[in-house]
């Protein structure tokens, strides 16, 4: 299935993609209640690595900065193999998943952009209380 995701791109040379500054991909990691990958590290390092690789080194060339992965799992087992591969953005980064925005910057520090890291059943409440109270 990568190899589906990762050809049409790497083949693809027309000239957007010289204007590009930030590619994203779903992870599509398949979590169960979104706490934990189904997943290995090891398996993603297995199959998946060397695709991220090609896909990441194909869009340095015309000259993307940063490449963001998407997920709404628990994905910290996985932030490490992404870096090897280039990745340096995670969003939405899922509070709600059980990802600790606090710990992750210290474990990768600056070098891991994060996008996100904010309860979204939060802002639907307050979004809720909001609205009730302006529409009195």
């Amino acid at each position: 299935m990568r190899e589906f995701k990762e050809n049409p791109l790497v083949r693809c040379r027309n000239s957007s993609v010289s204007r590009l500054r930030c590619g994203k991909t779903p992870a599509n990691t398949g979590a169960k209640e979104h706490t934990a990958p189904l997943i290995s590290p090891e398996l993603v390092r297995k199959f998946m690595l060397s695709r991220y690789r090609r896909v990441i080194e194909f869009g340095h060339s015309p000259g993307v900065h940063f490449f963001c992965v998407d997920s709404d799992d628990n994905i910290d087992s996985l932030i490490a193999v992404w870096k090897d591969a280039g990745i340096d953005i995670i969003c939405p980064f899922e509070v709600q998943a059980g990802m600790d925005v606090v710990a992750l910057r210290k474990k990768y520090g600056k070098d891991l952009r994060i996008w996100g890291g904010v309860d979204k059943r939060v802002l639907v409440e307050g979004l809720r209380l909001l609205t009730e109270k302006t529409s009195d």
